[in-house]
């Protein structure tokens, strides 16, 4: 990997075994000079640790506003509604045949869907309710969390009451 620029961030193992330590998960980057750091969590999950890598992104742009990125679309009748009217309203003469010819077919598509995603995000985009929320975990999905904490309720459970077979 090192020989096509990759480095690899991962250096410890991550599957433990009573004989064995191996490191079998990576992440291999090809920007060293980026400020990131990598975590093994050591949990028993599964036979090999989860891994993760959080990267600085501060210089780089990004394409949607964060605050975006927890609100919900409700798609109901009255809001297909509302986007057919903006759609019908939107004026559309940019992308007539004698214009368009004027446009890259790349113009000419960002156009259409810049002002697609600008009337689908009015009539379909709800503000989140609380968009300061933050998740403790947020390397790893909500459904994850949950069984993680299950499985940790049923570990303390078995511990304080272990079945004898």
């Amino acid at each position: 990997m090192m020989s096509f620029g990759l480095l690899p961030t991962i250096t410890v193992p991550t599957r433990i075994k009573e004989k064995s330590a191996t490191l079998l998960d990576n992440i291999f980057i090809n920007c060293a000079h980026e400020d990131y750091y990598t975590r093994v969590i050591f949990d028993d999950i599964s036979d090999h640790f989860p891994i993760l890598i959080n990267i600085n992104s501060e210089g780089i742009k990004s394409s949607t506003p964060n605050i975006l990125k927890d609100n919900k679309y409700i798609m109901s009748d009255n809001n297909f509604h509302k986007f057919h009217c903006y759609m019908r309203s939107e004026d559309w003469s940019i992308l007539e045949k004698q214009n368009i010819d004027l446009l890259s077919p790349h113009e000419s598509y960002n156009i259409f869907l810049e002002r697609f995603k600008n009337n689908y995000d009015r009539a379909f985009l709800t503000c989140n309710t609380n968009p300061h929320k933050k998740k403790s975990q947020p390397w790893m999905p909500d459904g994850l969390i949950k069984s993680c904490r299950k499985k940790s309720r049923l570990l303390k459970v078995y511990k304080k009451k272990p079945v004898l077979v």
